[in-house]
């Protein structure tokens, strides 16, 4: 789990990157089977990281067809209903992490 600081809202963010052949999901049931990493960011509350959203890398920095926009300069929002944001500077974390693993 990678520490991204807090947001300007102060809420504690983490992200944790997810490569081909781990587990994740609840009671990590889930196998990831795909060669592109996901990152899954989290919210701290009760004094724990609780999950938010999970994305493809290549979502987050905008080499999808369906999405262009590079959310390690525009930050992204992990939850519409309660305005949970991650900072551009979060995300660029998180995706950084993830560049550096794969090598």
């Amino acid at each position: 789990m990678i520490d991204l600081g807090h947001n300007d809202n102060g809420d504690h963010l983490y992200a944790k990157q997810i490569r081909r052949g781990d587990r994740y999901g609840l009671n990590d049931c889930l196998t990831h089977k795909e060669p592109e990493p996901i990152i899954e960011f989290y919210v701290e509350a009760d004094n724990k990281p609780w999950f938010v959203s999970r994305y493809y890398r290549s979502t987050l920095i905008g080499e999808t067809w369906s999405n262009r926009k590079d959310r390690r300069r525009s930050g992204l929002c992990l939850c519409g209903s309660t305005g949970l944001n991650a900072e551009a500077n979060q995300v660029g974390i998180a995706c950084s992490i993830s560049e550096a693993r794969s090598h």
